[in-house]
C-alpha cells in the first residue's frame, strides 16, 4: 500500500480536554513556543583578554547547540510545522548563516573552535533536511508541493543559498552541492532570481570600489585601520561569496554571465583588489600596523584575488566554453563566441586582471 505525501496526510492530537483530533501534518498547532538563542561571532584577540568573556561566549554557543539539537529530534511533520510557522526560528536561523564564522575568518581559541565545529555539523543537517523534500520511504512531500511551500514562504531565498555554499562548501562540499542541485531542480523560480542576485553582487562591487577609492584619497591613520579592516572583510564576503554559489551551482554562470556578473569581476580586480593591496602597502610603510595585522590583511586580499579570478573563469567556462565542447543541442556556437569576444573586448582595459 503506497504512503500519500506528508501534505496530504494527518495525524492525531490530543487536545486539553482529552479529545483527539486528527490534523493536518503540516501545521502551526504542531509548532511549539520557543525562545531561540541568537548566535553571537566569536570574541576578537582583544576581547578574549577581558576575564569571562571565552566563558560567556561558549555557554551561548551551547545554548545554540542545544536549540539546534532539539529541532533536529523533531519528527518530519514538527520540523516542517516548526519550521514554516515560527518566524523566530527562520530568523534565528537566518542570523546564523550570516554570523557563523567562514573558513578564511581565523580562530584563535581551541575551545571557540571545537564549540563551533559541533554547531557547524549539527546546522549543516539542518539544512540538509531543509534542501530535500524526501526524508524517508514514509515522510516526504510531493516535488511541486515541497517547491511552493520553500519558495513562498521564504525558507530559502538566493541568499541563504549563497550563505549555505558558503558555509558547507569546505565541510562537505559533494552533499552541498546535491542540496543546492535539487533546490534549484524542484524550483525553477530560483533559477530567475539569479539574475538580480548577478545585479546585487555587481551592485556590491561598484559599493566596494567606490569605498577603496575614498580610503586611497585619505592619509594613512591608526584611526582608520578600522575602515581598512571592514572593507577587506567585505571584500573577501562577497568574492567568496559568487565564488561559493558558481563552485556549488556551476549552472548558474549563464544567469550570473546575463547580469553582466563577468565584467564586474574584472572591474572589481582592478579598482579594488589590486586597489586594496596598494592601501595596505602603504599602511605598512607607515608604520603603523603591526606585523600581524598586516599579514592577515594581505591573506584576505589575496583569497579575495584568486576566488575572483576562479569566479571569472567559471563564468566563462560554463556560458561560452563547456556548451561548444560539450556539443549541446539546441547549442548557438555563433552567439556563444560573439558573447565570448563581448566578455574580453569589455574587460581589455583591465590590463591587471588579464595578465
Amino acid at each position: 500500500m503506497s504512503v500519500a505525501p506528508l501534505e496530504d496526510r494527518t495525524f492525531p492530537l490530543e487536545g486539553v480536554n482529552g479529545i483527539r483530533k486528527d490534523i493536518p501534518a503540516i501545521d502551526r498547532s504542531w509548532r511549539q513556543n520557543r525562545s531561540w538563542r541568537s548566535y553571537i561571532p566569536p570574541p576578537t584577540t582583544d576581547e578574549l583578554s577581558i576575564e569571562g568573556a571565552r566563558d560567556a561566549w561558549i555557554a551561548n554557543s551551547d545554548s545554540v547547540e542545544r536549540d539546534l539539537l532539539w529541532l533536529l529530534r523533531l519528527p518530519c511533520h514538527k520540523f516542517w510545522s516548526q519550521i514554516q510557522f515560527d518566524q523566530n526560528l527562520q530568523v534565528f536561523l537566518e542570523n546564523l548563516l550570516q554570523q557563523f564564522p567562514r573558513d578564511y575568518d581565523l580562530l584563535e581559541c581551541d575551545a571557540i573552535q571545537e564549540n563551533n565545529v559541533s554547531i557547524l555539523h549539527k546546522l549543516f543537517l539542518v539544512f540538509l533536511r531543509i534542501c530535500t523534500y524526501k526524508e524517508s520511504s514514509t515522510d516526504f512531500f510531493s516535488p511541486s508541493y515541497y517547491a511552493d511551500m520553500i519558495y513562498n514562504n521564504f525558507i530559502l531565498d538566493l541568499p541563504k543559498i549563497m550563505d549555505i555554499c558558503s558555509l558547507f562548501r569546505p565541510c562537505n562540499r559533494e552533499i552541498t552541492q546535491k542540496m543546492i542541485e535539487n533546490i534549484f531542480k524542484v524550483q525553477p523560480k530560483y533559477l530567475d532570481d539569479l539574475l538580480t542576485t548577478g545585479e546585487t553582487l555587481g551592485h556590491a562591487f561598484r559599493n566596494a570600489s567606490e569605498q577603496c577609492q575614498t580610503m586611497n584619497m585619505s592619509l594613512p591613520s591608526r584611526s582608520s585601520i578600522d575602515g581598512l579592516c571592514d572593507l577587506i572583510g567585505f571584500v573577501i564576503d562577497i568574492s567568496s561569496s559568487a565564488f561559493s554559489l558558481l563552485d556549488i551551482y556551476p549552472l548558474s554562470a549563464r544567469s550570473l554571465q546575463l547580469s553582466g556578473l563577468d565584467i564586474s569581476l574584472g572591474s572589481f580586480y582592478q579598482s579594488t583588489i589590486v586597489g586594496l593591496q596598494e592601501i595596505l602597502d602603504k599602511y605598512s610603510d607607515s608604520k603603523i600596523m603591526s606585523d600581524k595585522e598586516s599579514t592577515n590583511f594581505s591573506r584576505l586580499i589575496q583569497l579575495a584575488r584568486h576566488r575572483t579570478i576562479l569566479s571569472f573563469r567559471a563564468i566563462v567556462e560554463q556560458s561560452c566554453i563547456t556548451p561548444v565542447l560539450s556539443e549541446e543541442p539546441n547549442c548557438d556556437k555563433v552567439q556563444i563566441v560573439e558573447d565570448f569576444f563581448s566578455t574580453f573586448t569589455n574587460i581589455l582595459q583591465e590590463r591587471t586582471f588579464l595578465e
